[in-house]
């Protein structure tokens, strides 16, 4: 069986969530997939770092297009016309018009669907066309939680994609902590205790609320610590910037956008908390990677967090400041018992997810469609 795989997020030089889950699973389908298939890795640049690393029944297909823009649409599909594959396995939603003889999406959520707002019509044009597409073409359609299965098919304009859907949870990568942990804070110039929260800077995420909460737990507590926000900026960022400012807190709301992986790793090891105000996600990876760190959760009480993190967190309702602040405030004030007992469930929740287990599942499935 010939498999193409779109490797195009896997191989961004900065990642979040999906384009991670893309290279984690990539990753780790090397380690599985039997030599008696040949698998195609479709990218837009050369493969970089660990990606280009591939097994001898692997091979790299590099599709130059200079617009950069609708690649997997146009640029895809013209290499699959030309050379017809078995399966196509695309890790996001997002299909070539000519795919596969038979394709496998992943569809993690639809808040093009239910956060209107935080796209502009551009955005939600595409993704919703893109959407409806993967259902049509897809042969096999993976989501990556239970709360994303009930979503899409809610939103499936027929009964059929209830049959394709399967549910396979993210895995996660338990973080190395740098000897040098606490000297790499210290050279982002924070120098006081800090809650972090990772993902981009923007509305979708909830950051407004987030610093608006954050403003309200120093007036509260008198707390002395900071708030480090890591992530590139996205749709809203400099009305997030503006507010704090409003606010007068943004001496001690820091913005350090994107970093790299041990740096990443470093402030998650010295962070007093965890806050994943988030509004909308699919599964929540930065939450099981806090808790595998031993830091306390506190986080939003949407429906996919409250299934992966279980009894681990302080849930909250992200579209109540004054909520979001009372539960910050209450694991700042929190007992050391308590703040210990919650940390070890943390620890076993995290231990339950695994890419390994996530890449023999999406094979099986790929294997059988």
């Amino acid at each position: 069986m010939v498999i193409g795989i779109d490797a195009s997020r896997a191989n961004l030089a900065h990642k979040t969530g999906t384009e991670w889950y893309s290279f984690f699973v990539i990753q780790e389908l090397k380690k599985i997939i039997p030599t008696e298939h040949r698998i195609i890795v479709y990218s837009r640049d050369p493969l970089q770092g660990e990606l280009a690393q591939l097994p001898s029944h692997w091979s790299s297909v590099v599709l130059n297009w200079p617009p950069r823009v609708l690649w997997t649409q146009l640029r895809l599909s013209a290499e699959l016309l030309v050379h017809r594959i078995d399966v196509l396995y695309v890790s996001a939603h997002t299909l070539p018009l000519i795919g596969g003889k038979k394709n496998v999406a992943v569809i993690h959520d639809v808040g093009f669907f239910r956060n209107t707002a935080l796209y502009s019509k551009l955005e939600l044009a595409y993704h919703r066309l893109a959407f409806f597409l993967a259902l049509k073409k897809s042969n096999t359609i993976i989501t990556i939680s239970q709360f994303s299965a009930s979503e899409i098919t809610a939103l499936s304009p027929t009964s059929a994609t209830a049959k394709k859907l399967s549910v396979i949870h993210n895995g996660f990568v338990r973080r190395t902590v740098p000897v040098n942990a606490q000297q790499r804070v210290e050279q982002l110039n924070l120098t006081r205790p800090y809650i972090l929260t990772l993902g981009r800077v923007e509305e979708k995420k909830n950051m407004l609320r987030c610093v608006e909460s954050f403003a309200r737990v120093l007036q509260d507590t008198q707390w002395g610590g900071d708030l480090v926000c890591v992530g590139a900026f996205g749709y809203g960022a400099e009305r997030i910037r503006t507010r704090a400012q409003e606010l007068g807190i943004l001496g001690r709301v820091h913005f350090l956008e994107w970093q790299d992986e041990e740096t990443v790793a470093a402030l998650l090891s010295c962070a007093d908390m965890f806050y994943f105000p988030t509004l909308y996600e699919g599964f929540g990876m930065p939450v099981i990677e806090a808790l595998d760190m031993g830091i306390p959760v506190v986080c939003s009480d949407i429906p996919p967090l409250k299934e992966i993190a279980q009894d681990a967190a302080v849930f909250f309702d992200p579209f109540d400041v004054t909520a979001m602040s009372h539960a910050v405030s209450s694991v700042i004030s929190e007992r050391v018992d308590a703040r210990n007992e919650r940390i070890a469930r943390g620890k076993k929740v995290a231990q339950r997810f695994s890419w390994r287990e996530t890449a023999e599942k999406t094979w099986s499935l790929i294997e059988r469609t």
